[in-house]
């Protein structure tokens, strides 16, 4: 089984994990080791930046960023100019505000999750046009 594991990583095939065990009602952020696997993935994230850039958005709507904010990085560099940002975990919100510090003014980051949020929240600034 391990070497069936490190020959699929050598050969750049995206990487699977589960997720966790708790009810999706109270998962409100992932681990930190499973946060870097996502977001060190690149074939996952070579697939994103294609994605992005393809669709050249001006206002986006981002789901769940967490702490690291590349998907938010992605979409600013292809030229974003309002970035909406919902992010259930108090604790991945604050961080993800410290890092997008730079942005201020294309970027905000509303703390809960995008079920408990008005349609008015979810579209300051117009609606997006990448979600």
């Amino acid at each position: 089984a391990a070497r069936g594991f490190w020959r699929a990583i050598k050969g750049r095939f995206p990487l699977l994990l589960p997720v966790p065990l708790e009810p999706v009602a109270l998962r409100t952020s992932y681990s930190s080791d499973f946060l870097y696997t996502l977001t060190t993935d690149e074939v996952r994230m070579e697939a994103f930046r294609r994605a992005i850039d393809s669709h050249r958005a001006k206002r986006v709507l981002e789901v769940g960023c967490g702490p690291w904010t590349p998907l938010i990085d992605m979409c600013l560099a292809s030229g974003a100019e309002n970035v909406l940002a919902v992010e259930a975990s108090p604790q991945h919100a604050a961080a993800a505000k410290g890092r997008l510090m730079k942005a201020e003014g294309k970027v905000q980051i509303l703390t809960g999750r995008s079920s408990e949020l008005s349609k008015c929240e979810l579209t300051a600034g117009g609606p997006p046009e990448l979600l």
